[in-house]
């Protein structure tokens, strides 16, 4: 009678489903046994050529559509980030992607290594960018592009098509995916990968099935999208708040939806208010960024910026950061004893580029800057057209000369202002007067513009 309750015992845990523990266990034997070893592909692709391991204390288990799959974030050997082409968002490696260890539809254990890339249209739960699934060692087994719009497209790698017609590879649509590896502590272009998707129509030598990429084993797109939390992270708790259109909880450092934000006028001085209200609309290029930038309204989660007049020594204005969020603008207390409305109103749209450079460059977790930048040169090669404009809008009587040269204040010494193949001695020496004649109020009879009483 004993033995047969135990082995009615044993009969009967065997139709259990597996617990957490031995699931990622069946899983680590599998991948240790049959996947580890596999040999790393001759691609040129400098993704698969990084050595990465798995980091089983950390696997989790996620409901997909054809059961339960684990999930393991993998550690690399060298800190690597991913951006399309054309965006600004750059995702750590690391962290958007894993691998993850199923069971197919004929209970067939299956292991890939899913690289996710967000694009910079991703907000909330909805994944926006492209979706790579590959064999551990890389070779390609199917992808997926998500659109703004929710649609969704099967890709695959550009790597794996051998074109046979000029017309095929003109119904394509290609997506560039840049690696970026750090050098001198900022990230460099080391190599890029693509994805295309269109009709194959059977113009390929090697086609594939655009439906399931030759493999996948019965999952869906979703199944891989899922994994990302809203802050970008395999495998996080961020949740994504309706009420405030925010990210919060995981790794965000957010535990409630953070305060609106502001953008603040503390200014006195009158001149310089007028300044600011005139550099706050929203009617020029640069009051529609500051807009966009700042406030309760904008692309970068809540950003504050207050402007204020102070003691700034021999300067016009200054642009600092104050906490994670915030900005100051500070503008010279004292220029409008000696300078001219149009100068006033070119300096305040000088520190309004500063706050918007700094605020909108890419950064890491840590806040350092992923490009190297110089936000003056930046200004002179990109943003003088567009000052000049401005001052011209608010101030019609400006002439095209006057509005361009105050543009220019405050950038000699950048390399495109003292580069003679763009700007002659003779311009140089034109913007030097025109600032000066728009900083002498004093002098009825060499002065610019119009002035404060």
């Amino acid at each position: 009678m004993a033995l047969l309750l135990i082995n009615s015992c044993r009969k009967d845990r065997q139709n259990l489903p597996l617990t957490k523990t031995e699931l990622i266990t069946e899983a680590r034997s599998f991948f240790e046994n049959e996947t580890v070893n596999l040999p790393k592909l001759n691609d040129n692709n400098v993704r698969h050529s990084l050595n990465k391991i798995p980091l089983w204390d950390k696997a989790t288990i996620k409901k997909i559509s054809i059961g339960e799959a684990v999930i393991v974030p993998i550690k690399y050997d060298y800190e690597m980030l991913l951006k399309p082409e054309n965006d600004k968002t750059f995702n750590s490696l690391e962290k958007s992607s894993y691998l993850m260890i199923y069971k197919n539809k004929l209970q067939e254990l299956q292991v890939e290594w899913v690289t996710v890339i967000p694009d910079e249209k991703t907000r909330g739960n909805k994944f926006v960018g492209t979706i790579a699934i590959e064999d551990w060692n890389g070779k390609f087994k199917q992808g997926f592009a998500f659109g703004a719009d929710g649609d969704m497209l099967p890709i695959y790698s550009n790597n794996a098509i051998t074109y046979r017609k000029i017309a095929f590879a003109r119904s394509l649509y290609c997506i560039t995916i840049n690696h970026y590896g750090y050098v001198m502590d900022y990230p460099q272009i080391i190599g890029s990968e693509t994805y295309c998707f269109g009709n194959s129509d059977g113009n390929t030598n090697n086609d594939i099935t655009l439906k399931n990429g030759g493999g996948g084993g019965g999952t869906s797109p979703t199944d891989y999208s899922y994994t990302i939390d809203c802050n970008k992270v395999v495998n996080g708790t961020a949740t994504w708040n309706e009420d405030c259109q925010t990210c919060i909880g995981g790794t965000t450092g957010l535990t409630d939806c953070p305060p609106k934000r502001s953008v603040t006028d503390s200014t006195t001085t009158p001149c310089i208010k007028e300044g600011v209200t005139i550099g706050k609309q929203a009617n020029t290029t640069i009051g529609a960024m500051l807009n966009k930038t700042f406030g309760t309204s904008n692309e970068y989660g809540g950003l504050d910026l207050q402007f204020i007049e102070g003691n700034t020594g021999t300067d016009d204005g200054w642009c600092r950061k104050d906490g994670n969020v915030s900005w100051v603008i500070t503008i010279n207390q004292n220029l409008p004893n000696v300078s001219s409305k149009e100068y006033i109103l070119s300096t305040i749209y000088h520190e309004i580029l500063h706050a918007y450079l700094e605020a909108t460059y890419p950064k890491n977790s840590t806040g350092m800057f992923l490009i190297p930048h110089d936000e003056h040169q930046d200004m002179a090669e990109k943003y003088i057209i567009l000052m000049t404009g401005a001052l011209k809008l608010n101030y019609p009587n400006l002439s095209d000369p006057e509005a361009w040269g105050l543009a220019w204040g405050g950038l000699q010494d950048t390399p495109f202002y003292n580069d003679d193949t763009k700007i002659t001695d003779d311009q140089r020496e034109e913007i030097v007067e025109i600032n000066r004649k728009h900083k002498n109020k004093n002098n009825l009879l060499d002065r610019s513009g119009t002035y404060c009483n």
